[in-house]
């Protein structure tokens, strides 16, 4: 019993000890933010030039700060809101806990000019809220900020945009995430052709995910995710050609569409090596459809579908900051005279000498008919050219196509060219489906290990020919040069002797003159 006692009351005491730290930690904490807020608003003001911020305490307890901040948000001159600065307010209200900090913040209706600001284009008032939390044992910062829905008329209609929410989550400051979540957009033109919308968007679902990271102290990209769950876009297509609604045309119905559903994109970076280049990884899924038309006299057409669609690969190896430095300079310097030649070598910079891109997957279902392609590509370019001109281009893939989906594709023009190829064994056959292993070498290209013909791209073709008729064109300016030459020395010459040709003549005149006077010149 008297052990018992003794440990009940050394827990007593470590429990009154961690309560009168925590307490203690919370204090510290209240007492901090109370003796550094205005330090810290104006440390973001000196960040951001004209930024004025000030803070009102409001109702505190020993746990809980809260107050109201005000905003004052300079714009550049000349901007087309009509004032020179964007004011507001937002409440804010943060919680002090046992390692831990919590805060909520929403927008303040009426104060400051931001309301006014909206009205004149229109737009209804936007109010928003957000939170974060924090904790010290294992660090980590998280925050949200969201808006409500709102219209936002535009110059050819009006757009009603869903709640939309802004997320970031942070363990260092070398590991942030950032998150976008929409729940959509919907679009409607003010037009009518033939008692429908000149357009219509549906955007539902939205979401972007943006994974930066900081490496050696600079900012590097990660990788970036976007998800859609629905987009429709319809639109008349005598509105996208320029037609007005008043003018009599054979078919005012006739419209166009595209309609994509589960679509999913990724593109990723990995960390560059010590030459600077990374690897590039990308993919695409989801179900597309298009309709070119969808309307038309007043009857609805098929979407062509592409369902199932999958598109997964990479280049390697390849340098971001240098292509962006090369597209940069070429901007720059658009104005200027065009060298070819230092453009293309400005882009080859950003790559090894050997690009390699790899498909991992490409693919997708059309009326329960499906297409496949894997394989790898190693591509090289002339550098000493002054246009996009292959070095090396080898290549290896592996294709599979169902039967009705190629005989569609091939049709009656190309359908003795497959029917041969499958007899040659360069193209499977099963029954069902059509398969080859595609691979190029140079200008060679063999199908299933069987070669086709020598290769000449369309591209060597042209320059070719560009090259001859240039050719034709410097003999046909140099033999048109030489005859200019040779009439502007004729006539050098002649002008040489035109005097003794006029003395000669004269001299003749005369003898036949005096021939006269004597009476030789009669017979």
């Amino acid at each position: 019993m008297a052990l018992f006692k003794k440990i009940a009351l050394i827990v007593l005491i470590n429990a009154a000890v961690i309560s009168l730290l925590l307490v203690a930690q919370i204090k510290v904490a209240t007492y901090l933010f109370d003796s550094k807020l205005n330090s810290a608003l104006s440390r973001a003001e000196r960040v951001m030039p004209g930024l004025k911020l000030s803070y009102t305490p409001g109702a505190n307890s020993f746990t809980v700060r809260q107050g109201r901040l005000f905003y004052e948000i300079p714009l550049k001159q000349g901007n087309n809101l009509g004032v020179t600065s964007v004011t507001g307010a937002v409440d804010l209200k943060v919680g002090f806990g046992a390692l831990r900090v919590t805060g909520a913040m929403d927008s303040v209706p009426g104060v400051g000019n931001i309301e006014d600001v909206l009205s004149k284009f229109n737009v209804e008032p936007i109010s928003f809220s957000g939170a974060f939390k924090a904790r010290a044992v294992t660090p980590r910062l998280e925050g949200t900020l969201k808006t409500d829905s709102f219209l936002w008329p535009t110059s050819t209609g009006i757009c009603k945009l869903g709640q939309n929410s802004l997320h970031f989550l942070a363990t260092s400051k070398e590991d942030v995430d950032v998150k976008f979540s929409s729940a959509g957009v919907v679009c409607e033109g003010a037009l009518r052709y033939n008692n429908k919308p000149n357009y219509r968007l549906d955007l539902l679902g939205l979401d972007v995910q943006f994974l930066p990271r900081i490496i050696n102290q600079k900012p590097h990209f990660d990788s970036l995710i976007v998800n859609l769950k629905q987009l429709d876009f319809k639109f008349s297509a005598l509105y996208a050609i320029g037609f007005s609604p008043e003018e009599q045309v054979r078919d005012p119905s006739l419209q166009d569409a595209i309609s994509f559903s589960n679509v999913s994109t990724l593109v990723a970076l990995s960390q560059p090596d010590d030459e600077g280049m990374a690897k590039l990884t990308f993919s695409n899924s989801g179900n597309y459809g298009f309709a070119f038309p969808y309307i038309r006299y007043n009857e609805e057409q098929p979407y062509y579908r592409l369902d199932n669609f999958k598109l997964a690969g990479s280049v390697e190896r390849i340098s971001i900051p240098r292509l962006f430095d090369a597209a940069k300079s070429v901007m720059q310097n658009a104005s200027e005279q065009f060298d070819s030649k230092q453009v293309m070598k400005e882009f080859l910079s950003g790559f090894t000498d050997t690009i390699i891109c790899t498909l991992n997957e490409f693919g997708y279902t059309h009326e329960g008919q499906s297409l496949s392609v894997t394989g790898v590509s190693n591509v090289a370019f002339d550098e000493t050219s002054d246009r996009p001109k292959l070095r090396q281009f080898d290549s290896d893939y592996k294709i599979k196509v169902d039967k009705n989906m190629l005989e569609e594709m091939a049709g009656e023009s190309y359908a003795t060219p497959l029917h041969n190829a499958v007899a040659a064994n360069q193209i499977t056959f099963d029954g069902s489906s059509y398969s080859t292993d595609l691979r190029i070498e140079g200008k060679q290209m063999f199908l299933n290990g069987i070669a086709v013909e020598n290769l000449v791209s369309q591209d060597d073709m042209l320059y070719e020919e560009e090259q001859k008729a240039q050719a034709a064109q410097r003999a046909q300016e140099q033999a048109d040069a030489a005859a200019l030459q040779a009439e502007i020395e004729a006539a050098q010459r002649a002008q040489e002797n035109l005097p003794s040709m006029v003395d000669g003549s004269l001299n003749q005149q005369n003898q036949e003159f005096n021939n006269g006077a004597d009476g030789t010149g009669i017979n």
